[in-house]
């Protein structure tokens, strides 16, 4: 009987392990891709700021505003402005991002119960209310701030805070009141300016104001 050559003896090689089937990769439908930024949105001047806030600030979520600086000689909103209208809507502004030498963006949400306010803004915020222009979503936000927290923030800057423009002019009808006051030590009338600034209401403000004036003139501290 012929006996099998070599070859036919030799080991087959191992057959390959079937390989497990891999995990689907990540979708990439439009369904599960992410969203494309936003465009920013460029406005001419604040009262344009104003009328988008006023129509949806109430239940937008975020808006990227959009700059042109001076240099462009594109009319627009400048940073002030949109700061001074965001607050009276009961918004914020937030990161500022460059576009180009000509123009940048910042994000502005709508401020969160109990989020800090810079001694900035709780000095501006006194001036808004006082001149009547901040509306009932801008004073719910501002009643609704860690006032805690925001006064030892405020207390804690370096500096004499500055009384709103309309209180101090009022104050200085006074004279023999307005200047005791000013001769007082610093830390007096710091706290006593801090104390006014954190009034939620023209009409609290304006009380603490009389106060201030009443006792001053009696040359007695409160």
């Amino acid at each position: 009987m012929p006996r099998p050559d070599a070859a036919s003896q030799a080991p087959r090689p191992a057959a390959a392990p079937t390989a497990e089937p891999s995990a689907p990769l990540p979708s990439t439908t439009a369904a599960s891709a992410p969203a494309p930024a936003a465009a920013p949105l460029y406005l001419s001047d604040a009262a344009e700021f104003r009328a988008w806030l006023a129509q949806h600030g109430a239940s937008a979520r975020a808006l990227l505003v959009g700059f042109h600086k001076v240099g462009s000689g594109v009319p627009s909103m400048t940073w002030p402005q949109s700061v001074d209208e965001a607050l009276c809507m009961g918004w914020i502004d937030g990161v500022r991002t460059g576009v180009d030498a000509l123009r940048y963006t910042i994000r502005f949400t709508p401020r969160r119960p109990g989020s800090h306010w810079s001694a900035v803004n709780v000095a501006r915020m006194a001036e808004l209310i006082a001149a009547g222009r901040v509306t009932a979503a801008g004073l719910a936000a501002w009643a609704q701030r860690d006032e805690a927290r925001t006064a030892r923030a405020s207390y804690e800057q370096p500096g004499m805070p500055s009384l709103p423009p309309q209180a101090e002019a009022e104050f200085r009808t006074h004279a023999a009141a307005w200047a005791w006051f000013n001769a007082q030590a610093p830390s007096y009338r710091k706290r006593v300016i801090w104390n006014l600034l954190k009034a939620k209401q023209p009409a609290t403000v304006a009380r603490h104001l009389a106060r201030l004036i009443e006792a001053s003139a009696q040359q007695r501290r409160l």
